[in-house]
């Protein structure tokens, strides 16, 4: 019984953190791994160094945060998806940037992929364990030793970079990007 009032409470203050969650010029926002300043100006646009977003309140541009986060997700995402084509000669269909809330990717029957944004969160190694996992699946489209064996010969060390997407995941259930 008590741990169900501990689980609750547990749950009560992730949600009154989620509520409150707003980013500020005294904050920094993630991208790749990596805090960057929050600095205010005229757009919401990252540049490398520095986030910039109007200075108004932050669910009136929270939407065109997240779309900014969509843009790099793509950028990077499909640019990582055609060198490890090329590397492993293994083929998708095509490349989807969606905003899944349970799954960072996923490949088809028909191997297309589909990625969330919110990989842009992690760094460049890990979002390179998944987009390398989803194209496994167009040679095997299930989870048997023989997939897991054509990940490690290209990432030996698959099983410790995945734990970083459970780190990503805390992070990200503290924050509102939904």
């Amino acid at each position: 019984y008590r741990w169900i009032l501990q689980k609750q409470s547990e749950q009560q203050n992730l949600q009154q953190k989620k509520e409150r969650f707003s980013v500020t010029d005294q904050d920094t926002l993630t991208v790749l791994g990596r805090e960057y300043p929050v600095v205010y100006g005229n757009q919401v646009h990252f540049n490398g160094t520095v986030f910039e977003i109007p200075q108004i309140p932050f669910s009136q541009i929270k939407p065109q945060v997240i779309a900014e986060y969509k843009r790099l997700a793509k950028e990077t995402i499909t640019e990582r998806v055609h060198y490890f084509s090329e590397l492993t000669g293994w083929k998708a269909e095509s490349v989807k940037i969606g905003s899944a809330k349970t799954r960072w990717g996923s490949c088809s029957g028909t191997n297309r992929l589909n990625f969330t944004w919110k990989l842009i969160f992690s760094d460049l190694n890990t979002i390179d364990y998944v987009v390398l996992h989803e194209l496994a699946h167009t040679k095997e489209h299930n989870h048997s030793q023989r997939f897991w064996n054509l990940v490690a010969e290209y990432m030996p060390n698959y099983k410790e970079i995945r734990e970083r997407l459970v780190a990503v995941q805390k992070k990200l259930m503290q924050e509102n990007w939904d």
